[in-house]
């Protein structure tokens, strides 16, 4: 992952902890930006997977996404 795409992950993971505590949880703001951070987030997944590379920046950004995954069904749960 470039930089610019983790930039990118990361201004969309505040933009989305944003909508879950101004409009809630349950909100249709919420809700969307949701699926879409995660659509995003599985695209480089797959990206990353279908490279196949085993380098230090793959394995990198692999638990770098899984963390903004991991965020998200936290703050879903709300813990």
């Amino acid at each position: 992952m470039t930089s610019s795409e983790e930039d990118l992950i990361v201004s969309l993971q505040t933009s989305l902890r944003n909508a879950h505590n101004t409009f809630g949880p349950k909100s249709s703001q919420y809700l969307e930006m949701k699926d879409m951070v995660e659509n995003i987030v599985n695209s480089y997944i797959v990206k990353m997977e279908a490279q196949k590379g085993s380098t230090a920046e793959t394995e990198t950004g692999s638990a770098f996404l899984q963390q903004i995954l991991d965020d998200m069904h936290n703050l879903t749960l709300g813990t």
